[in-house]
């Protein structure tokens, strides 16, 4: 039977998450485009690597529903905050290594109901 050998009783509960704020970021990974939950469209999905200072990074994928104007927005921005030129046709693969800076907010939602709160960050807009 496997030990751990982690000192899990100084492992806090939770991570919380950054302070909302503007953050550098960098892509590591080219955005993926899904079928939304709702199947009515396509998401962007980009996994931006957020730099929490003190030498941390922190994750935070951003889901960007394609279909409205408020999605088309977001990408356009996103592009212009990697100093990338959007334009018809942009190949997501060009935005692997590029860094930018991003507004981070903190979302609160309940994952079914009665259970507790779970707050988390989220890119509320990209920058440039």
């Amino acid at each position: 039977m496997p030990v751990l050998n982690i000192p899990l009783n100084d492992v806090p509960d939770e991570i919380l998450p950054l302070e909302e704020g503007d953050y550098s970021f960098v892509i590591l990974e080219a955005p993926e485009i899904k079928r939304a939950k709702s199947d009515k469209g396509d998401n962007l999905v980009v996994k931006v690597v957020v730099d929490a200072g003190e030498g941390k990074k922190r994750t935070i994928t951003d889901s960007i529903y394609l279909p409205t104007e408020f999605g088309q927005v977001a990408v356009r921005r996103l592009i212009k905050s990697c100093g990338l030129e959007p334009t018809n046709n942009f190949n997501t693969a060009d935005l692997v290594g590029q860094s930018g800076k991003a507004h981070i907010t903190i979302r609160a939602f309940q994952p079914s109901e009665g259970a507790e709160l779970v707050k988390m960050n989220q890119v509320k807009t990209y920058l440039f």
